[in-house]
């Protein structure tokens, strides 16, 4: 199951690039207020990015997030689990493929002279 928060129809969500998107964050002084939304979480700093330089521009999509917003500010614990279980499990999940990787050095026998 995929959740849609941010858009109404995933298929119409916007992943252009914002040219010159560096001079935009630095003239506008987005990293303040990216820090800020992020609390010193590097994962959600990236998302916060990557979002506030896709805005969106569908009436749906806004109301959506609105009404997300809305229940987020209404059910904060319950958001912050989820965010927390989320990010345990991403972490688990780079664990696990680091662990499956092949270690040949532990693999093949190597004779010392």
């Amino acid at each position: 199951m995929k959740a849609n928060l941010l858009y109404i129809d995933e298929d119409t969500a916007s992943q252009d690039i914002i040219f010159g998107e560096k001079e935009l964050i630095r003239d506008l002084k987005l990293d303040i207020l990216i820090d800020a939304m992020a609390d010193q979480d590097p994962y959600l700093r990236d998302l916060c990015k990557d979002l506030l330089l896709q805005p969106s521009i569908n009436k749906q999509d806004i109301l959506l997030r609105q009404e997300i917003l809305k229940e987020a500010l209404n059910n904060n614990d319950f958001f912050v689990s989820m965010y927390r279980i989320s990010v345990e499990d991403k972490e688990k999940t780079l664990s696990f493929n680091e662990f499956i990787l092949p270690k040949y050095d532990r693999v093949i026998s190597v004779k010392k002279r």
